[in-house]
């Protein structure tokens, strides 16, 4: 079997009718706080509204991919976004919320909590994706770090206004 490894990854618009909100979040150990963005597109791959924010609540670095997908969903429901399609680059997350039991461990505190606020979304669904096919959500985290509040943004945020469409190549 020959695997090509210099294929690239690139983001992929969702179904018509759905609509994709890629979660990123980056832990910041030397400052002691997080940053998380949240980008929704449609079908057609155009710009809905995203969101950034840095945090310094006392999160354990694992947990800062999944409390930033909370918020996501959290989010979406609040902004009344329907059939949701939540990529992130955190394996584990994926994995966790695919298992039908929800576990009672401290660690899955979270995991849980996303899964129930799933329920109230039910044509909605997490998805992983590598790093490599968001550069979108990539490059809004690390530029949380230049605004004090959470950021919403109703159009192209600067920081990234010539990626949505370089991004799907």
């Amino acid at each position: 079997m020959n695997i090509n490894t210099n294929v690239p990854y690139v983001w992929h618009p969702p179904l018509l009718g759905f609509v994709k909100c890629n979660v990123d979040a980056a832990f910041f150990t030397n400052n002691n706080y997080f940053s998380a963005g949240i980008c929704t597109r449609n079908s057609l791959g155009s710009f809905i509204v995203a969101k950034s924010t840095l945090s310094n609540d006392l999160v354990r670095p694992p947990d800062v991919e999944t409390l930033t997908l909370f918020w996501a969903i959290s989010w979406t429901l609040d902004f009344g976004l329907q059939n949701v399609i939540f990529e992130t680059d955190c394996k584990y997350i994926v994995d966790h919320l695919s298992n039908p039991k929800p576990s009672s461990s401290d660690f899955n505190v979270i995991p849980n909590k996303c899964r129930t606020k799933l329920f109230f979304s039910p044509n909605s669904r997490v998805s992983f994706s590598r790093r490599q096919a968001n550069l979108v959500n990539h490059k809004l985290v690390r530029e949380a770090k230049s605004y004090a509040n959470i950021q919403v943004f109703d159009h192209v945020p600067s920081c990234i206004f010539d990626l949505p469409s370089n991004e799907m190549i």
